[in-house]
């Protein structure tokens, strides 16, 4: 084989996997715009008492004490609230627009595999209250139309809804950003994490 018919094979190769993963996006089954992603969410927003984020590298969990939201693995360090509260508003207006692949084998071009296979791009939001849950994989958003694809936890079923969600599976970015104003002598620790939550160092005046 030549040179040059090995580039025109490379080139016919990838023109395929984009006309698939184009194929995959576009392809589905129109339904009513009246369907939502989650119906009982809106009805149990100020229940909920947990949130999870589970990616393929990483866990971490949002807990409701009294009325502010912790982040449990950072030693329950306030949750930056407007970032979850855009994300769980736009999990409960979030509405079906297609049925998608409902094959395992081609959710990878959706970024909706289990969290649990190793390189999965997908993100498991969870929530829980006492009397309600739900559990939703997001994937990428959509290239040719306003939207992102989800699968509920547990079907095989991908869908693509109306919404683009704003969900980082980088435990960091969910700390709030507010800084306390203190005297530098009330200070009896510091603490640094890189971007993905790695402890860099951990100074502890008490114990000197």
């Amino acid at each position: 084989m030549t040179m040059n018919q090995r580039n025109l094979m490379l080139l016919g190769l990838a023109i395929a996997s984009m006309l698939m993963l184009n194929w995959f996006q576009s392809n589905g089954e129109t339904i009513d715009h009246d369907n939502l992603l989650l119906p009982a969410l809106k009805g149990n927003l100020s229940s909920l008492t947990r949130i999870e984020i589970v990616t393929s590298t990483s866990s971490f969990s949002l807990l409701k004490e009294k009325e502010e939201w912790v982040l449990a693995e950072k030693d329950a360090y306030l949750v930056d609230f407007p970032v979850l509260s855009r994300m769980l508003k736009g999990l409960s207006i979030a509405r079906l627009v297609e049925k998608k692949t409902s094959k395992p084998e081609y959710f990878e071009a959706l970024d909706l595999e289990d969290v649990s296979e190793p390189g999965s791009e997908s993100i498991l939001v969870s929530g829980y209250s006492h009397e309600y849950e739900f559990s939703v994989l997001v994937g990428k958003q959509a290239d040719s139309r306003k939207g992102q694809f989800v699968r509920m936890s547990g079907e095989d079923q991908a869908w693509l809804i109306d919404k683009e969600l704003e969900i980082d599976g980088s435990m960091i970015s969910w700390l709030s950003p507010v800084v306390v104003d203190v005297e530098s002598q009330e200070v009896v620790r510091v603490q640094q994490y890189d971007s993905a939550g790695i402890l860099l160092f951990d100074v502890d005046r008490s114990e000197k």
